[in-house]
């Protein structure tokens, strides 16, 4: 199974919120979210919400892997890591995927979404402690340091980001140079500041059942 290259806002419409996207269109009167408040399909308007307690905890991991972009097996894995230690599980699943490289690049602000972050990484524009890394599952730590190649700093792209990420803000738990183009992970990011509404609870459920 290939990844998912539809309707970008087809997803959010389908959990009801905004997932992934930031910026003018996704929040503007022309959105899809506005436009549409729907769940798509021929009979969005008129379908019922799961209302069982399988079907809650089911919506709830959709909804992660659609917000972060991941597989199934990826999510798995990150569930299975998170349970083998004495820690809050959940809060360790939402660490993980908060840590994931192509996050913290849509998290310092260097693209509008998680997919064009996730592009960034692949096509090799981003270094972590200055060297390239091209995987967009990369677990960062603390401490490192995220920039972007020299190369690409060069690119219109990177040089009209350098104008407008001026007012952006980003996470409190990175930091963020924003003339250099380089970030760094100050400590690990708890559920409290989590940008979406995520019962992480109900997913450890769903996958312990």
């Amino acid at each position: 199974m290939g990844r998912y290259i539809g309707p970008k806002f087809k997803h959010s419409r389908r959990e009801g919120e905004k997932l992934d996207e930031r910026g003018v269109r996704a929040s503007g009167p022309k959105s899809p979210m506005v436009k549409r408040n729907y769940p798509p399909g021929q009979h969005g308007p008129e379908r019922q919400k799961r209302s069982s307690e399988y079907g809650m905890r089911l919506r709830t991991k959709q909804k992660a892997k659609r917000i972060y972009g991941v597989f199934e097996r990826q999510f798995r894995n990150y569930y299975k890591n998170a349970i083998r230690r004495r820690e809050n599980s959940g809060e360790l699943i939402f660490q993980q995927l908060e840590r994931r490289l192509d996050n913290i690049v849509f998290r310092l602000g260097y693209a509008t979404t998680r997919r064009a972050a996730r592009q960034l990484v692949t096509h090799k524009k981003i270094t972590v402690n200055g060297k390239v890394v091209n995987v967009p599952s990369f677990q960062v730590r603390v401490h490192d340091d995220i920039g972007v190649t020299d190369k690409a700093k060069k690119t219109v792209y990177f040089q009209d980001l350098v104008k407008t990420i001026e007012k952006y803000d980003a996470p409190e738990w990175l930091s963020l140079k924003k003339k250099e183009m380089v970030g760094m992970v100050m400590h690990l990011p708890t559920s409290e500041l989590m940008p979406h509404t995520l019962d992480l609870q109900s997913i450890i459920e769903f996958y312990s059942r």
